[in-house]
């Protein structure tokens, strides 16, 4: 199903000529315009709703408004319509997608199912713990309840002998006992009371109220574990300047950011723990073992990350996969000042901001492919290369 939203702008802006007044004109612009796709609908699965398949695009302009001054014409307002010529210049649609960021993306989830496995089945561990913890409480409550039961059944039935006063006494007892409660004696001072109860029945109730929130916060019958990798480039807090191609239209100077982003997210259960501690340990890939006793594989590391890509082969041992997906976005934003070149001078402002994005729903472990180089001329690849030039000196 896919679902189109356009929603246009009317504006106005004055022509003049020589000073003097020509008119004023209306001009209809885009102000915002999204497209959304939902090929695959999702799936619901023992409470479970699988990720669906989407994909969305989305522009939004403001502007530009202001003056521009060419010549003897003086156009004032809203100069969308003669600034349409910027369909060529950068920003105009979103960034195209990066398939190195989701490789990377991709690489990191299988890495992090292998990195986090001790904690993952710590967890798990803990899990079923308070699932024991649920069975132990009630059965102590429900044997409390029973000997309880018969004290009062016993004292209804009529009067108090010595024979029902040593059953009424051993009843107590032993309801006393299974809420953790030693009692010598039945006879208590309401300040007794009121501890039995604040240390003994109240905490019981609350370790069972609080051991049902853990296990309803996971599977009950199969415990899902979600890991996520994410990679990105780019960052919109971060502009340069852009000299807009000269068509003839609106003079412009443009401001653009841009940020690509990607994201796989992997839902597994385990299926065999011995593989997952192996995976964890890394003592179940001989490559990766090898390639790290290599004297040069720091090196490469550095310029190209091969070691993390043979560390992702086998992390998904001991894992069965459930569901996921993968997401790729792209957006960009850029601000419109003015500008004087040879077809005016402009005094504006305004802004356009595009934005693409598509997630697809997988069934089956990613299998990532061999990673792009590493962007030489970020801070943390120059800082490692400064540490690593310094270590090979010593």
């Amino acid at each position: 199903m896919s679902r189109i939203r356009e929603i246009a702008d009317p504006g106005r802006y004055s022509v003049k000529v020589n000073g003097a007044l020509i008119g004023y004109y209306s001009t209809t612009k885009l102000y915002e315009y999204l497209v959304r796709a939902d090929p695959v609908p999702g799936v619901r699965d023992r409470d479970w709703l699988h990720p669906t398949t989407y994909s969305a695009s989305k522009i939004h302009q403001l502007g530009p408004y202001g003056t521009w001054v060419k010549g003897s014409t003086e156009w004032s307002g809203d100069l969308y319509t003669v600034s349409t010529g910027s369909s060529q210049a950068v920003g105009w649609q979103a960034p195209g997608y990066r398939p190195h960021l989701l490789n990377e993306a991709i690489i990191q989830a299988r890495q992090k199912l292998a990195d986090d496995g001790f904690n993952l089945l710590e967890d798990i561990a803990e899990r079923q713990q308070s699932f024991d913890l649920i069975g132990d409480r009630l059965f102590s409550l429900a044997y409390a309840y029973r000997a309880a039961r018969d004290a009062i059944s016993a004292y209804r039935r009529g009067g108090m002998n010595a024979r029902r006063w040593a059953f009424w006494s051993r009843k107590w007892k032993e309801a006393f006992r299974h809420l953790g409660l030693h009692k010598n004696s039945v006879a208590r001072r309401i300040s007794e009371n009121i501890l039995a109860w604040n240390y003994g029945a109240a905490p019981l109730i609350s370790d069972i109220d609080a051991a049902v929130q853990m296990v309803m916060r996971g599977n009950q019958l199969q415990p899902l574990v979600t890991v996520k990798g994410v990679s990105k480039e780019g960052d919109l807090s971060s502009t340069r300047e852009v000299g807009e191609l000269n068509t003839g239209y609106l003079p412009r100077t443009l401001i653009y950011s841009e940020l690509c982003s990607a994201r796989c997210v992997l839902v597994v259960t385990p299926e065999n723990e011995a593989l997952i501690r192996a995976a964890a340990l890394r003592i179940n890939n001989p490559p990766l073992l090898a390639y790290e006793l290599w004297s040069k594989s720091l090196f490469i590391d550095w310029v190209w990350p091969l070691g993390d890509w043979i560390d992702s082969w086998a992390t998904t041992a001991g894992w069965k996969f459930y569901s996921g997906y993968t997401m790729e976005r792209t957006v960009c934003r850029t601000i419109f000042t003015g500008a004087d070149d040879n077809h005016g001078k402009s005094v504006i402002n305004g802004s356009r901001e595009c934005m693409q994005y598509r997630r697809y729903r997988i069934t089956s472990f990613p299998i990532p492919g061999l990673p792009g180089l590493k962007n030489p001329f970020t801070l943390k690849h120059a800082l490692n290369a400064v540490a690593f030039f310094g270590a090979q000196l010593k």
